[in-house]
């Protein structure tokens, strides 16, 4: 099991012993390989940080901590237990520490493995580790070495464990499993053993998350203390190969983000940022093959006010990208737009109800209805005037539409567009107009038509992110072809890349160029130059040449 980098095998913790409550997370440590010596002393330990476990029986107590290297997992512990009861050959019915993991599969429940660390008892029986699911017989892991030694102070014993993940059952999807410990004891001459000393309790598939460090479930719980989300706000959990790499990759939803970790340490962890404001919108979320490619989509449903939306991401060369996306009117704004159609047979033009997207009329209005219809529809006050205004050819025909900002709200109308008898409006994925930065147009795809170009703004603590958008006109609504970073600050250090249109045959191309650094070298750049979310790598200049995006029928793609 590769889990070890160069770098990072240390147990570079602090020294501390924190007390243990209901559902804790067990925390792996990386060491390199033949740091730790089995031998029951525990000096190599010395700079771990040791848990707590004394809450529930006051006659016995733990402290523990886990390692691992790309050969084993290791287990040092503390053990106050005023009784020990051991046999010749272990058994369910004697004193022991045992460790559940919990290893994901792509369908069906989870594998639930049980590792039993049996202490000897000096000439009376030797220590031993034994696996087995829950309930079934044990069975001695080969390979394995426990070494007891004396308590520091007090009845009971110190242990140390060397585990071989090849003889562990699951480790192939473990970096995205959870765990538990418990303090399996039996009083002297008691049938029943007491669990009540462990670091978490209930169904497996409920257990905390395994949190190896520098793993997938470590990143995933950083990422959601970063962004201020509830640890508990983590639902619709999935699991399959939406990589096409064959390993298998953990996707659910915490608040608007849907986050991706990956069961190969080299997968990583990325996040597809929805486009809604608040993750309530989201009602389900699915893997599907949706095009027989034999790898998975990532089918998120929402549930807005007005329709229901099905958006498909796909990952596209180590990022997500949309796929497609489908809005279906739910009841209240079906009949709300049946209601707005039967009563523009019967009033006029100025009394009609204005549904969202569209207005029906007995005949073609002025291009000033449209956009007051539109202001009443969304709210916006008549004295509010568009940020950006354009006319272009975008979408249907050969005809002029015109193309307008209000707030953050892109605005699509047209004497000729559909037939004069409506609107369209787009709502762009940010939180208020202020975060756009500026727009433009320009025919990428060669269809005549021009693409929508959106440079929009994102704050990450005290890190500025602008993210360059595109959008195309497919049928009656926009789909996106690319989501790109193009500048990043933080206080006064900036990097930020130059985007323009260039020329390519009867149409165009996506030219962006690294641009220059502001503060920033490459020996001070503090971020990692790979990307770790849905959207395109921002450009360096001391690392990157410029790159042309062109048209390969479906999205934008550097080529």
């Amino acid at each position: 099991m590769k889990l070890c980098h160069a770098g990072a095998c240390a147990l570079g913790l602090l020294v501390a012993v924190g007390v243990a409550r209901a559902e804790v997370s067990l925390t792996v440590a990386p060491v390199k390989p033949g740091q730790i010596r089995v031998d029951g002393e525990l000096g190599e330990w010395r700079n771990a940080r040791f848990t707590k476990l004394d809450e529930e029986a006051p006659d016995a107590a733990l402290r523990y901590a886990f390692a691992f290297d790309d050969n084993a997992l290791y287990v040092a512990a503390h053990v106050k237990d005023d009784s020990m009861v051991r046999s010749a050959a272990p058994a369910r019915g004697e004193d022991a520490l045992v460790l559940t993991l919990v290893a994901p599969r792509a369908k069906g429940a989870p594998e639930v493995i049980e590792l039993w660390l049996f202490a000897g008892i000096t000439g009376k029986s030797a220590s031993k580790a034994a696996m087995a699911a829950p309930g079934a017989p044990l069975r001695i892991i080969e390979g394995a070495k426990i070494i007891e030694g004396p308590a520091e102070q007090g009845a009971g014993y110190v242990l140390e464990a060397q585990l071989p993940w090849s003889q562990i059952d699951g480790t192939q999807t473990l970096l995205l499993g959870r765990g538990a410990l418990r303090m399996h004891d039996v009083d002297k001459g008691a049938s029943d053993a007491s669990d009540a000393v462990a670091s978490a309790s209930g169904a497996p598939a409920k257990l905390p998350e395994l949190l190896f460090d520098g793993g997938p479930s470590s990143a995933l719980a950083a990422f959601v203390r970063e962004k201020g989300l509830p640890p508990s706000d983590r639902r619709f959990e999935r699991f399959g190969d939406v990589s096409g790499d064959e390993h298998l990759e953990r996707v659910l939803i915490a608040g608007s983000y849907v986050l991706v970790a990956s069961a190969d340490r080299s997968g990583g962890f990325r996040f597809i940022d929805l486009p809604i404001a608040v993750g309530a919108s989201v009602k389900d979320l699915a893997l599907d093959d949706l095009d027989d490619d034999g790898k998975l989509e990532v089918v998120v449903s929402l549930k807005e006010p007005e329709a229901d939306a099905r958006l498909s991401y796909r990952d596209q060369g180590g990022r997500f990208v949309l796929h497609a996306q489908e809005r279906t009117p739910n009841a209240k704004a079906a009949a709300a737009q049946a209601a707005a159609t039967q009563a523009a047979r019967t009033k006029p033009v100025d009394e009609v109800p204005v549904a969202e997207h569209s207005i029906v009329y007995d005949k073609p209005p002025g291009m000033d209805e449209l956009v007051a219809a539109f202001r009443e529809t969304r709210g916006v006050p008549a004295n509010a005037r568009a940020r950006f205004v354009t006319h272009v050819n975008l979408a249907e025909d050969a005809a002029i539409e015109s193309l307008m900002l209000f707030d953050r709200d892109l605005l699509v109308v047209g004497k000729g567009f559909r037939g004069g008898l409506g609107f369209f409006y787009f709502g762009l994925p940010v939180t208020t107009g202020a975060d756009i930065q500026r727009m433009f147009t320009g025919d990428v795809t060669g269809d005549g038509r021009r693409e929508v170009f959106v440079r929009v703004k994102q704050l990450v603590g005290d890190v500025q992110r602008e993210i360059l958008l595109g959008y195309t006109f497919e049928g009656d609504a926009l789909k996106p072809i690319l989501q790109t970073e193009v500048r990043r600050a933080q206080g006064a250090d900036s990097v930020g890349n130059i985007v323009r249109l260039a020329k390519a045959g009867k149409h165009f191309a996506l030219r962006i160029a690294p641009g220059v650094a502001h503060g920033y070298t490459q020996e001070s750049y503090p971020f990692v130059t790979e990307q770790t979310d849905s959207y395109g790598a921002l450009l360096l200049p001391w690392m990157h040449e410029a790159v042309l995006y062109r048209w390969d029928g479906d999205q934008l793609v550097p080529r």
